[in-house]
């Protein structure tokens, strides 16, 4: 209450101040976060091209001859298959990939609003993600992220989860 009237007593020009600074401060906390995200992403990316670079290095090749068949050997992640089977409290996101990648989920009920499951580094063609704790009813997004190497392979869509007390959609 006494921020209400703190309010009331502020001039037209301090609203306008204490705004931008409201919306300034979003900002910051958006940029750290995608930061964050993109760290993430970033060191991801690394274990998996250690992983693959490790699986193709042939013994008793000189280091610049491992190179070149790692980099001949290259081939993209494509991502097929998706199907969401969603309850009122979860949600099974299965996938397959074309070769063997990571599995991760991004997913949230806005589209700005970003929550991530825990990346799964086993590289296999199979993926299943259970994502836990949603509510219902509610549409959530979601992004798919695969990588094998320098490969990456996304794929979006979105989900309502059943209304518990109807038990439909």
């Amino acid at each position: 209450m006494k921020l209400f009237t703190l309010w009331k007593t502020l001039s037209k020009k301090q609203k306008i101040q204490y705004g931008l600074a409201a919306i300034f401060i979003v900002i910051f906390v958006a940029t750290v976060i995608f930061s964050v995200i993109k760290i993430s992403a970033i060191e991801e990316e690394r274990i998996v091209s250690n992983q693959a670079t490790a699986s193709l290095t042939i013994s008793g090749q000189p280091k610049s001859a491992q190179t070149n068949i790692v980099a001949s050997q290259v081939v993209n992640v494509e991502i097929s298959n998706v199907s969401v089977n969603a309850t009122s409290t979860q949600a099974i996101i299965s996938w397959k990939t074309n070769i063997p990648a990571t599995s991760r989920i991004f997913y949230g009920w806005r589209r700005d609003v970003i929550l991530r499951t825990p990346l799964d580094s086993n590289l296999v063609t199979d993926h299943s993600v259970i994502i836990s704790d949603l509510e219902s009813p509610k549409t959530y997004y979601y992004l798919i992220v695969s990588r094998a190497g320098s490969s990456r392979a996304i794929s979006k869509g979105r989900f309502i989860t059943e209304s518990s007390a109807f038990g439909g959609r």
